[in-house]
């Protein structure tokens, strides 16, 4: 689920927008979610020489412009709901 990337661009700003309305607007939710995942795959498929998977996850957060505390802000909030 990886996106292209002349869309990564695209992903920060929606984040940003999003991020602060996930606790009473469900598409604001539902867009976080998906960023998410968007940031996950885009980690999963990064070659980097080190295995070390938090280290791809903060490497496509930072290609893609999503503020690394507020991921693992919006991580633990959906760990806590499961």
């Amino acid at each position: 689920m990886a996106i292209p990337s002349t869309e990564q661009e695209q992903v920060g700003p929606l984040w940003a927008l999003n991020f602060p309305k996930r606790k009473w607007q469900p598409l604001s939710l539902s867009a976080c979610v998906n960023l998410a995942q968007i940031a996950r795959s885009t980690a999963e498929e990064l070659f980097m020489e080190s295995n070390n998977a938090e280290a791809r996850l903060l490497h496509a957060l930072a290609i893609l412009g999503i503020p690394e505390a507020e991921f693992h802000k919006f991580r633990k909030e959906q760990e806590r709901e499961r």
